[in-house]
């Protein structure tokens, strides 16, 4: 198998002041990584001031750093299902504008969140899939336009259930559309069920649609696979712990994962900065993380 490259989130980057933010690109650097994650929270930045997206990127360039993937503006209103029309053509040239932005970047890896049913519930699920249908009519020619793959996310909510994400690809059948594993989603889809006030229990209480578990999430998704978020936890909260701090199999998720066939790149989605949590102890576990599965190959 090739090797795959692993990208680093730094979810605070855009909070740091400028020797702060230096400090922790030459640490990431003198540490083994290549590569970050262009963040919605640096693509919001981008957005709102002109020259972040020059700055930013002379700054990860000093640091010997690249930008190889990318995750797009999530949650509300921004998730693919959202219904809303008041703000619908805004939101689509939105995310137009925001697939340019990675392009530029020379980013190839583009993730999306379909969004959760038990935020409408005054939508039926049919007219939520038709609505990410929509965006994605008016999304996917442009990412063949700029050669980048927009990957849909498995989540907790039920779009975003491998199910959802096979019939959407079948919909779509085109090479720029793929899925972004996330391990942590798929941890709490299984193991959520057995904890009395875990996260996709409180999602969905009151909201007139009932719970579903998943407990082969990465076994159906395998085949389309383009980039995977790693990150662990026990299956009650999306914690994004350091993988091996959980209850996750990494020896089974990396043997599978290395069995993708699309797989582009191992995205470290571990929160950072953590308390007692180094920039070398997350290089190194992810280093680690990499050889897990070496057996089976």
């Amino acid at each position: 198998m090739k090797k795959l490259p692993v990208t680093y989130v730094l979810g605070t980057y855009p909070l740091l002041d400028e020797r702060t933010r230096g400090s922790l690109l030459s640490e990431f650097a003198d540490n083994g990584a290549e590569f970050l994650v262009l963040t919605h929270a640096m693509i919001n930045q981008i957005l709102n001031d002109t020259y972040y997206a020059d700055r930013l990127s002379r700054e990860v360039k000093s640091a010997g750093l690249t930008f190889l993937d990318a995750h797009g503006p999530f949650m509300g209103m921004f998730d693919l299902c959202y219904p809303g029309e008041k703000y619908s053509r805004t939101l689509l040239l939105r995310h137009l504008t925001c697939l340019n932005i990675a392009a530029d970047f020379g980013i190839r890896t583009y993730t999306l969140h379909c969004g959760g049913d038990f935020r409408f519930p005054e939508y039926t699920e049919a007219q939520l899939m038709d609505e990410i249908r929509r965006k994605l009519d008016a999304l996917l020619p442009e990412a063949e336009k700029l050669k980048l793959t927009i990957c849909l996310e498995n989540g907790m909510p039920k779009l975003c259930f491998p199910d959802r994400l096979l019939t959407l690809k079948k919909d779509y059948p085109t090479p720029y559309l793929g899925f972004c594993y996330d391990s942590g989603h798929a941890n709490i889809m299984d193991r959520g069920r057995y904890y009395e006030n875990s996260l996709p229990k409180r999602n969905y209480a009151g909201s007139g649609y009932e719970i579903e578990w998943e407990d082969h999430a990465l076994e159906k998704m395998l085949p389309h696979v383009v980039n995977c978020h790693l990150h662990d936890n026990d299956g009650s909260e999306d914690i994004h712990l350091l993988p091996g701090e959980g209850n996750i199999d990494w020896e089974k998720t990396m043997t599978l994962l290395k069995q993708a066939p699309r797989l582009q790149v191992i995205q470290s989605e571990v929160r950072f900065p953590r308390e007692n949590l180094s920039v070398r102890r997350l290089c190194e576990n992810f280093q680690d993380l990499l050889k897990q599965g070496e057996s089976h190959e």
